[in-house]
This record gives C-alpha cells, structure tokens and sequence, in this order.
C-alpha cells in the first residue's frame, strides 16, 4: 500500500491507539477511528513497542501489518550502580502521579513493609493530577517520616540520582510499554512492575526484576519484602537489569529491527 505511490509506516505509543487509557481519549479515538483505520490499512508496516498494543491494533484494523519493536535506553547516559547494598532498602518510583500508576498501592505497601524492615524508604519522582490524594494517603499510613514526594524533576536528574538507589518499583496497570524501566535497568536496579502490557516484556521474572498481579496489594509487599530481607537479590537482579538494557534494549539493538522493517517496505514498493 502507498500514500501518492510512496509506501509509509507508522508508529503507535499508547494513547493514540484505539482502547488504550479510554478514560482520557475516548472522544478523540472515536472522532479519529474512520481515519485512522485507513491509516492504518494503508501502512507497510505499522511499528508498536509491546505486544499489547499489537492486540488493540489489530482488533481496532484487522488488515494492519504489525510490528512489534521494543523502545530502547541510552544506558550510558545513566549512572550505573557499582556498589550494592545487602538488601534493598532506598525503593524509587518515578511516574506521572495518575489513578492507573497506582502510586497509592506502592505507599500502603512501603508503609506495611516498614513495620518489618524499620529503614525502608520511598521517593517518589513526578507530579500530576493525583499528588493530593498521595499527600493524603502519606498521612493517613503515617508514612510521612520515610515516604517522600519530590515532585517534578529534570531528566537531567533522573539520570543522575537513579544509582543512589536500591531498586525500581511501579505498579502501573495501564503502560504502553514503560521507558522508565528501562531507565532504572540501565541504572543497575532491580525492577518490580506488573505482569501485564509493556513491563511484561521488560522484566524476565526471577532474573532482572519482579513482576507481581494488577493491584494484588499482598503480591506488591511481598516482592518488596524479598528485595528489602533476602540477602545479594537486589544485586543479582540490578547486574541483570543493566545488562539487559545495554544488550537487549540498546538503541542500536533497536536500530536494527527498524532498518529491516525499512527495508522490506522498500522492498515492498519495488
């Protein structure tokens, strides 16, 4: 298929494909499904970073061609973590403070962990629409000593700051894929997310990190727990972590898959 007799891909990240996060876009993807249908037809190939949104794409255009291609992470803009602790005690998130990041479930869980492990932390990076609610519910599980949140930072920072930590946890129902992953991972931390979408695909259960069932609050303190008391674990999964996103999610890694997409699209056209 061509546009004008040029063929032409198409890249998807999350709210522009029909289905993701229908609380936010419902109206646009219902005014733009006629047109992108026929976008989406007409495409050689049309590129989405997990499976998932493969799924929605396909339902949404059965004719689209689909390809699955992870994002990737300059791990080498990241300070790598070189000295690990015992345990993991600093936890780190860093999100948009939204209902389906489920920042709220992390603190209860931090606040349930710390009855055990007294010197556990949480930081908290980002802001949005839910910092109220997080503030609330830092107060109310009387968390406010070793919960912190830091609002809005540089990526600059993030950067800079993701190796002072232990390990990554985000409990987020809703990612596309979930670039912040794989910027801890390059960090050297160990990952915990939810076993559902794009963290699915990042984190190798056991080995890099953890995943744990959406809003299984009991399965969330667990994982936790684990990183926070069993000795070299956050270690062991923090060195896999960094390797994985030098060698499986290295942007050249991912330049790859790209160029011989391009190049059957080309193919395509000749």
């Amino acid at each position: 298929m061509a546009t004008r007799g040029k063929p032409y891909v198409c890249s998807l990240h999350g709210i522009d494909v029909p289905g993701f996060v229908p609380e936010e876009a419902a109206l646009f993807q219902t005014l733009t499904a006629p047109v992108n249908r026929r976008i989406l037809s007409g495409a050689s190939t049309v590129f989405v970073p997990s499976a998932e949104l493969a799924a929605m794409v396909g339902k949404a255009c059965q004719t689209a061609r689909v390809q699955t291609i992870p994002h990737g992470v300059r791990a080498g803009a990241f300070r790598s973590k070189e000295c690990y602790p015992m345990c993991a005690r600093k936890l780190v998130t860093v999100a948009r403070l939204a209902s389906w990041k489920r920042i709220d479930l992390l603190v209860r869980a931090v606040a349930e962990l710390q009855r055990a492990v007294p010197d556990v932390t949480l930081d908290i990076f980002g802001d949005g629409e839910q910092r109220a609610v997080l503030e609330a519910t830092i107060l109310s599980s009387r968390a406010s000593a070793f919960v912190k949140l830091h609002g809005f930072v540089s990526k600059e920072v993030v950067q800079a700051s993701l190796a002072d930590f232990d390990a990554f946890v985000l409990p987020s129902v809703t990612e596309a894929f979930g670039v912040v992953f794989l910027e801890a991972m390059a960090a050297g931390l160990a990952v915990v997310g939810v076993d559902h979408g794009g963290p699915s695909e990042i984190i190798a259960q056991g080995s890099n990190g953890m995943l744990v069932q959406r809003d299984d609050a009991d399965g969330l303190l667990a994982a936790l727990h684990r990183l926070a008391t069993e000795p070299g674990l956050a270690e062991a999964m923090g060195r896999q972590a960094r390797l994985a996103a030098v060698e499986r999610f290295s942007w050249d890694a991912v330049a790859l898959q790209y160029l011989a997409a391009y190049q059957r699209a080309l193919g395509m056209a000749g």
